[in-house]
């Protein structure tokens, strides 16, 4: 995982305008992969954000980089409480609802739409989502808006500069532990 990869990823987050992004690599050598994993943590632990597989399967790992402390104010969120109330979720801190996600992710089949409240997604549009995956969209952009499009379409398009400008930055010899907010 380049320093390139991660930004494409995961600027919004490296920023500080979002709480969590997923990612999917390939795992090869699982050693070399965990080696690259505490390369990241190393550097952006200090700076308020982890980065851990939430699943490795078939060669390949799906790798949450969020910021903790952002992840437990929007858990507070009482539309966001409510929707993990009402799908079983029994922790009541960030580092716990981390766990239960990976809990879920390994034993259920389908999967967990949940996750959208993890990424910063409205409460309402991965309720929406959940119910009905296409009735109702009124925009497509980083999740599916169901609601307010005005602040979504705002959004989506902060993000896609923020990935272009941490992008370019790397492409000109800046380190990413330079471009973390």
């Amino acid at each position: 995982m380049s320093d390139l990869f991660i930004a494409e990823n995961c600027a919004p987050t490296l920023a500080g305008i979002k709480t969590g992004n997923l990612f999917s690599t390939e795992v090869t050598d699982i050693r070399a992969f965990r080696r690259e994993l505490r390369r990241l943590n190393r550097m952006l632990t200090g700076k308020g954000i982890r980065v851990i597989p939430i699943r490795i399967q078939n060669g390949h790992a799906l790798v949450y980089l969020y910021r903790p402390e952002r992840l437990a104010e929007d858990m507070r969120d009482t539309e966001t409480a409510a929707l993990l109330k009402e799908l079983g979720y029994t922790c009541a801190n960030a580092d716990s609802l981390v766990m239960e996600l990976i809990n879920r992710l390994d034993h259920r089949r389908s999967f967990p739409h949940e996750i959208g409240v993890f990424l910063s997604y409205p409460a309402k549009d991965v309720r929406s989502f959940m119910k009905n995956t296409r009735k109702g969209v009124k925009l497509i952009g980083c999740w599916k808006a169901y609601h307010d499009t005005a602040q979504a379409a705002h959004t989506f398009e902060q993000y896609k500069r923020c990935t272009a400008s941490y992008c370019s930055a790397l492409k000109r010899g800046v380190p990413l532990e330079q471009l973390v907010g």
